[in-house]
Order: C-alpha cells, then sequence, then structure tokens
C-alpha cells in the first residue's frame, strides 16, 4: 500500500497547503500544541511542554520508562 502522505515533505506544498492537510487528517500533527503565557511550543518531545509552565516538575518518567530530568534554562 502507498503511503498517501510519504510526499509532503515536498516543496510543491504550501505552508497554508500543509495546514490543510493536519487540519483534515490531524494524526500527522501527532503531538500537542501547547500554550501558556511563558509561549507556545508544538511539544515533541513531550518534554518541551516543561519549559512552559510555571512550576515544572524535576523529574518524570515517560511513558517508555525513559527518566526525564529538568532543570529550567534562562531565556
Amino acid at each position: 500500500m502507498v503511503d498517501e502522505f510519504s510526499d509532503l515533505a515536498n516543496p510543491i506544498w504550501s505552508d497554508d497547503q500543509l495546514l490543510d492537510f493536519i487540519v483534515k487528517h490531524p494524526i500527522l500533527m501527532n503531538r500537542p500544541v501547547v500554550a501558556t503565557p511563558r509561549g507556545t511550543v508544538l511539544c515533541r518531545p513531550s518534554e518541551l511542554v516543561l519549559d512552559l509552565l510555571e512550576n515544572p516538575v524535576a523529574s518524570f518518567t515517560k511513558e517508555d520508562g525513559e527518566q526525564i530530568k529538568y532543570e529550567r534554562k534562562e531565556r
């Protein structure tokens, strides 16, 4: 079976066309967009959300068992 989305990296598609594809097929994004007063980020990898939180956790374990330790970086 041919993947109907295999050509999305082709420069023939405009940004608007790519956004239309995502609206019609949300699985293409595959990550949440998180918006807070600290900013808006497409959170891939998921730990990117920590920079947007006022009081992020210092560590957590992802679903796959990966241990994440977090220290806020100065902006």
